[in-house]
């Protein structure tokens, strides 16, 4: 019980420095290439969603299969993982070519960038 108590708060100690100190200018910077290269990795994922959404629209629903509102609710819900996986595993180049003007337009980018160049 000891040795747990003592974990727990190594643990806390850990997470308390880090919210106190800011983080580094490389860590910023990769922070945010990490969400630019996220948010375009979904914007991906949307764009195969819509493509086989409007596929599988025109498929009729499987009366056998249940049919109704809840075989459509699962079939979107379907597509949308499948979206994400392909968007996640498949190199269509959407997503690359995003990040690719974002990350060249993004202010906070530039601006976190600029500061590190300007630091070395």
């Amino acid at each position: 019980m000891q040795k747990l108590l003592q974990n727990s708060f190594a643990i806390f100690l850990c997470i308390l420095a880090h919210k106190a100190y800011p983080l580094s200018l490389d860590q910023q910077i990769e922070m945010r290439e990490k969400q630019i290269r996220e948010l375009a990795t979904d914007y991906e994922s949307i764009m195969i969603y819509q493509y086989y959404k409007s596929a599988f629209d025109s498929i009729p629903v499987d009366p056998l299969s249940g049919g109704g509102d809840a075989e459509k609710i699962y079939r979107d819900m379907l597509l949308q993982e499948y979206g994400k996986i392909i968007a996640k595993n498949a190199k269509l180049g959407v997503a690359d070519s995003l990040y690719k003007a974002a990350s060249k337009n993004d202010s906070l980018l530039i601006e976190l960038r600029g500061k590190k160049n300007a630091g070395q």
